[in-house]
This record gives C-alpha cells, structure tokens and sequence, in this order.
C-alpha cells in the first residue's frame, strides 16, 4: 500500500485526536515543493500591503507566463487573480491605489484592482435577493462595481488577448449593464477566445430570469452555440449547465408554492415544462462524453452541475437521476451495501455524501465523503497541485457535515488537513471558517486567532471575524472584540450574527462600567432592532440593556420606558427586576404594591 493510500485510510479510521495530530504533523497530505497558487497569490497580497510593488509584478507576472488556456480554465492565473484580489481592508484599497497611480497602465495592477472593487462590492452587498439588501449597502455595491468597470474597460485595452480580462468584463457587465451590453461584451470577448468555456457559462447565467432574461433566451442561446459545437467541444457542456440552471429558475419559481405536494411537486410540473425530452436527453450524452477518469477537470464541471442541482430545493429527484448517469458512466456505485472500496470516481462519492447532507443523513454522508478520499487515486489529475486541491476540498466538506453534528474536534482536524494542502487558511473561506468556530468551541483560543486572523486577511469573511471577536472577548481583549462587532453588525451577514454583535459591544462596555459608550451603541445599532425586522427574544434584549445604562446614567424614568418595552417583546427575569426597581424608585405602583395593598371597600372578598 503506497503511503498516499496509508494516510487516506489512517485519516478515515483514528480518533479525533489522533486526526488532529496526523493532520498537523503533515499525513494525509502530499508535500508540495512548489507553493501552492494560493500561497503565490498571498505572497503577492503581503507584497502590495507592504507597498513593495515591483516584487507584486515580478510574482504575478511569472504566474501570468505560467499559464495556459485549457478546455475549461485559464490556468492558474485566473485562480491566481481571485485569491490576489479578494476583499480586505481599507488598508489594501489605499496600497493597490497606490499601485496603479504610480504604474496607470499596469495591465496586473489595473486587473488585480478591478477584481478587488468587482470582489468586494459583492462581500459588501451579499448573495441574498435585492429586496433583503440595505440600502446603504446596495449603493456600496453599485459603486464599488463602478469602479472595477472603469478598470477593466482600461485593462481590455491594454491587454486585448488576456481572456481573464475578458471573463472579468463579462461578469462586472452581466451585473451591472442592459442585455444588449453583455451582449456586445460577449461577443467581442468570443471572437477573440471562440472556445473559452467560461465566457459562455457567464453569459448562459445573465439570461436567466432572476437576471432579467427568460427561459426561453436560454435556450437559444445554448442551440445557437452548444448544438453547433463539433463533438468533443467544451462548449457542450451548456446543455448540463442549461438543465442546472433551469431546475434552478423552477426551484426559484417554486419558493413560496402552497400547494399540499410542496415545493417538489410544483418543480416536478415545472421542470416538465422548462426541460422537455431533447433537453434531457443532450444534457445526459454530455454526461456520457465527458464523464472519464482521465479528465478530472470535465469531471469536475460535471460534478459543478450536479451539485447546483442538489442544492436547489427541490430539486433532489432531477440531482438522483443523473448522478446515476454520471455512476454509470464511471463505472462506480452509490449504493451503501454494494460499494467497494477504491472502486468509484472519487467525484461520484462527494454528489453521494452531498445528497445524503441535503436530506439531513449526516452519518451517510460522512460515509460517502470518506469514500471519495479513498477513492480520489483512481482518478488521473493533470498535476499534483489539482490532486491535492480535489483531496483538500473532499476534506472540507467532511468538516462541514462534522459540524452539523458538533463534532468540533473532526472539524478541526479535516480542516488542518485541507490548510496542509491549500497552503494556509482562506483558501475556501465558506468552509474554512469552520475551523476558526471549531476551535474557538474547543476554547483553543491562541490557535483560534491565528486561524481566524489568517482567513480574514486571506478573504475578509464576516463569520470568521465574528468567531474572532468572540475569541477576543473570551480571553477579555475588549478593544479588538468591539472592532469585529462593529464589522460584523454592519455588514450584510445574517440578522442573527448582526444583531447578537450589536448587543455584545454594549456588554463588554458595561462589563467596563462605560455605561454611556454602551447606550450610544446601542442607539447606533437602532436600524437593526425594528419589529417585524429581528426577533421578540432580540428586540427584548436590546430594550433591556438600554433600560441597564439609562439606570447607571441616573434617567430613571426613560430606563422604566425601556424595561416596560423590553417585557413586551419578552420576559427577562432581569428587565423585571429592573422594572421593580426603578417603580419603586419613582414612586409608581407595582404589581406586587398592588398585590399587597389594602382591598378598596366593598370590594373584600367574603
């Protein structure tokens, strides 16, 4: 048994403890000579913070002579470039300005900038539907989108055969410009790059309906350029993408149906509108075509399809139907009993352990996700690096089902194992976070900073930044758990993460007997605690803590207003207490005065 096998198997089998030690001692991964793209492109991020801005261009210059348009991808520079110009702090804004005002036709420093603006408009906006978005930072969005489309309109220029530049073009166009926009930026970007995937997946995406487009442009689009392709063509891959997208505008359209059969029912009935026989039928024979162990990248789109389909509600029967076409054509098995280990494609096993997540069947899918580790040497990789990125990521997803069962320990150790492969944390930093909760629950406080700290410099991530301020308020590091409070209340990430930060500053500046910072807090983060916006259990926290500081601030009148709110919303013992106290200190009636008062005459009772 060769050794990448031993550690495969020994990463599957230990106790959690042991996990971690493998794991950090460097078994079960491969040992890289050569840094990882990642850890390019943060060495390259280090460069720019530090101003040292011909190091940066020599870097990424190297990456950039490095690379190759594929069938699927502009390797590795558009990877590369993601990671270079990921979202951080204003502190790397000024350094790339800085860049680009001393070098103003830098085609990398213009590109790297105009993905940074592109990267953060979207960390800044979220993902969630436009009506969810605050204002503030809907405009945020569209003006940091502004700014990367004035970039790359000047890096297009400078650099007309650079197809990242043109796949950035598209992207910011697509999420900003009418359709007859996109449509001359497509047009222009295919005739210079006819075969590069990419460009067709963007554009295939901008016509869909939650973009404005309708299901019918996007089947024309892909008859237009899928049906004409020669056989073997990447481009064919849209009908698998078509079919993805479509069960997606079904699940879309299927959201609120209330109907007794539910939202899977009502996609059934869609989908069999949406995607007739021809449909299904070139979406399987592309699944037949492309679905070999010697591609890893076809594979790889495949499995990118697939998974769209399972995560879309609803959609779980459409996901079954061709996993087992894409089984078939691997030759593997998805059935628990019949399984043989080593014998599937290892991407068969991660859509397995993906579907058995969805439906809630942790244990099957920790199975399935095993498997694919096992399994992962009986597919040929074009190179080491992607061996070890397909084997990192088969470990994050592993972290993730451990987390929905609290197993913090596993989490921890699969993700030591993934940052092993990856280069560091903040490689993926939706899974990566994992890790930095993980060890803040285990109270591995010291650990839990660096990685923490190492995601949000990698990739500023609001739920890794909140995991670190509660790491910093822990170990009673006020100033800095206030400043990841404050970056998290007022971002775009889920009410309950906002508002539970907004009321976590307020306590730590009580817990320092600064009772006037504490209200002011609370009356910044007013916008947040509206009714029918948060929670009652919320609302009646922050009218609490309000009701605490008017009362050390000696208002007493305005603090019983609060603590009478905050009963309302909910029933604190300690808003009643507070309650008690301040009547009594006014002089006002109590319940419990009443309950003791004298009965009123002709009212005693007999």
């Amino acid at each position: 048994m060769n050794g990448l096998r031993l550690c495969s198997l020994l990463m599957v089998s230990l106790s959690p403890m042991a996990l971690l030690a493998l794991a950090i001692s460097g078994c079960g991964y491969a040992h890289h000579h050569q840094p990882t793209v990642f850890e390019r492109a943060q060495s390259v991020r280090l460069e720019i913070r530090e101003g040292h801005f011909s190091r940066a261009k020599q870097q990424a210059d190297e990456v950039l002579a490095q690379s190759h348009m594929g069938r699927w991808h502009f390797a590795p520079f558009a990877a590369f470039v993601a990671y270079a110009a990921a979202p951080s702090d204003k502190a790397f804004a000024d350094r790339l300005n800085a860049w680009v005002g001393g070098n103003p036709k830098s085609l990398l420093a213009r590109l790297i900038r105009a993905d940074y603006h592109y990267n953060l408009g979207w960390w800044i906006r979220g993902h969630g539907f436009a009506n969810d978005v605050d204002s503030t930072h809907a405009n945020r969005f569209q003006r940091e989108l502004e700014l990367a489309a004035r970039d790359i309109d000047d890096v297009v220029q400078l650099a007309p055969d650079n197809p990242y530049a043109r796949y950035l073009a598209l992207l910011i166009a697509r999420d900003t410009q009418s359709d007859a926009v996109q449509e001359a930026t497509f047009r222009k970007a295919i005739a210079r790059f006819p075969n590069y995937y990419p460009l067709y997946e963007v554009r295939l995406s901008g016509l869909q309906p939650k973009w404005g487009g309708s299901t019918d442009a996007m089947k024309a689009f892909v008859q237009r350029y899928a049906a004409a392709a020669p056989s073997g063509s990447p481009l064919k891959m849209l009908h698998l993408k078509l079919y993805a997208d479509l069960l997606g505008a079904a699940s879309l359209d299927c959201r609120t149906y209330p109907g007794s059969d539910g939202q899977d029912g009502c996609v059934e009935r869609a989908m069999g509108r949406l995607a007739d026989g021809t449909a299904t039928r070139d979406a399987r024979d592309v699944i037949r075509t492309f679905a070999k162990r010697d591609d890893a990248n076809a594979v790889g789109e495949i499995e990118a399809a697939l998974d769209a389909m399972v995560m879309a509600p609803g959609g779980g029967a459409f996901a079954n139907r061709f996993l087992q076409s894409a089984t078939d054509a691997l030759h593997s098995d998805t059935q628990l009993a019949t399984h043989k280990a080593g014998g599937n494609d290892y991407a068969i096993d991660r859509v397995a352990s993906l579907i058995w997540y969805k439906q809630g069947n942790y244990a099957n899918a920790l199975t399935w996700g095993r498997r694919a580790i096992e399994d992962l040497p009986n597919t040929r990789f074009a190179s080491e690096a992607e061996a070890n990125d397909a084997k990192a990521q088969t470990y994050r997803e592993l972290a993730s089902t451990y987390a929905r069962l609290s197993n913090y320990q596993q989490v921890a150790a699969y993700g030591e194992a993934a940052a092993k492969l990856s280069g560091g944390f903040g490689a993926d930093p939706g899974f990566d976070r994992l890790s930095c909760e993980a060890l803040f629950r285990l109270k591995r406080y010291p650990r839990a900073l660096k990685v923490c700290s190492a995601i949000i410099d990698a990739s500023e991530d609001w739920q890794a930044r909140f995991f670190r301020a509660r790491v910093y308020d822990a170990i009673r590091r006020g100033r800095e758990a206030i400043a990841d409070y404050q970056a998290v209340a007022d971002s775009q990430a889920s009410m309950e993460f906002r508002t539970y930060s907004a009321l976590a500053i307020s306590i730590i500046y009580d817990k320092e007997n600064k009772f006037q910072d504490a209200l002011d807090s609370m009356n910044g983060f007013g916008n947040l605690f509206v009714a029918g916006r948060v929670t009652h259990p919320d609302l009646a926290a922050y009218y609490n803590n309000r009701c605490y500081d008017k009362m050390k601030l000696g208002h007493p009148k305005a603090a019983l207003d609060d603590c009478d709110t905050s009963l309302r919303y909910g029933n604190i013992p300690d808003a009643l207490s507070k309650q008690q106290q301040l009547m009594h200190q006014l002089g006002t009636p109590s319940d419990s005065d009443l309950s003791h008062a004298e009965p009123r005459s002709g009212n005693s009772p007999h």
